[in-house]
Parts: C-alpha cells; sequence; structure tokens
C-alpha cells in the first residue's frame, strides 16, 4: 500500500465517522421529539416548552452523535467530535430555515449554535481517556 493510499484511507475514516456520529445523533433527536409530541398531544405538557425541549434535544443529539464519532475514530477525538457537532448544526440550521412557516425561526440560531457546540464539547470530552498515575 502506498503512502498515498495510506492517506486516503485515513480521510474516508474521518468522514464516516462524523457521518455515523451525525446518524447516531439524529436518531436520538428523532426519539426525543417522538416522546415529546406525544406527550404534547395528550397535552402533558404545554405546546410552549418545545423551544426549550428543542434545545435541550440538540445538546444531548449531538453530545451522543459525538460520542460515537470519537469513539469510532480513535485518534483526533477532538477534532472528530466538533466537526460531528458541526455538521449536525448546518443540518439543523437547514431545517429550521426550509420548514419557518409561521416565523417560528427568530432566535433559534444562536441558541442553537451555542447548544450544538456545547454538545460536541460533551460529547468529546467523555471519551478522553485519564491517564493513571503511577504511586511511588
Amino acid at each position: 500500500m502506498s503512502g498515498r493510499d495510506d492517506k486516503r484511507g485515513k480521510r474516508r475514516g474521518f468522514a464516516s465517522s462524523v457521518l455515523w456520529g451525525a446518524i447516531a445523533g439524529f436518531a436520538v433527536v428523532f426519539v426525543f421529539f417522538m416522546a415529546a409530541s406525544s406527550l404534547v398531544l395528550a397535552e402533558k405538557m404545554p405546546e410552549s416548552a418545545m423551544k426549550a425541549l428543542t434545545m435541550i434535544t440538540a445538546l444531548v443529539g449531538v453530545s451522543v452523535g459525538s460520542v460515537v464519532a470519537a469513539k469510532r475514530r480513535g485518534p483526533k477525538i477532538l477534532a472528530t467530535g466538533l466537526t460531528t457537532g458541526g455538521v449536525m448544526f448546518f443540518v439543523m440550521l437547514a431545517g429550521a430555515v426550509l420548514s419557518d412557516a409561521g416565523g417560528t425561526f427568530q432566535g433559534t440560531p444562536p441558541l442553537l449554535f451555542l447548544m450544538s457546540i456545547a454538545g460536541a464539547a460533551l460529547g468529546t470530552a467523555l471519551c478522553f481517556r485519564r491517564k493513571k498515575h503511577k504511586r511511588a
């Protein structure tokens, strides 16, 4: 295997890790939204709480996606986790812009960005291994 093929394989590993992390994160987001919508439909949760729940769901989903991507990749945990958070943010932002029917998009992007970065940092931090210190 030549040096060029070796580099190409590493790039594929990074991209596939980010992709699988984003898929896992969006699966968690989907499950959270299904649970929340069933609670709103059963009138056990007010509809006005959906914006806060959206931000919490983004935080949890991006955290899970970053953990999956970073564990899958191995080296370069920080870059993999933060890239997964960025990819998920842009996909969620595109979805929010395209589905903005009643002007509910106002004020959401900065909070969504903060939750995505915080989730990516949290998920990445969960993947770091602590070094065991030897006692003398």
